[in-house]
């Protein structure tokens, strides 16, 4: 889940960057549109891993191989 946030803040890390005036003007529409996407997916992300969760309960096994005989 965690993983999910460090993409979400990383994304707008890149949206914010080329307003700093570091990059070449031609990389500004590239840079806003990648983090707007990758700032989206992973605030969504984080949404939907802390909503459900990923890992289901384990039902009992019947215990496999031959039962030993007395």
């Amino acid at each position: 889940m965690w993983q999910q946030w460090i993409n979400a803040f990383l994304g707008i890390w890149v949206l914010i960057t080329p307003f700093f005036n570091w990059t070449r003007p031609g990389l500004v529409t590239n840079l806003v549109i990648t983090g707007i996407v990758i700032a989206i997916l992973g605030f969504w992300g984080a949404a939907s891993s802390s909503t459900y969760p990923t890992t289901q309960p384990m039902a009992p096994q019947a215990p496999r191989g031959p039962q030993p005989t007395t």
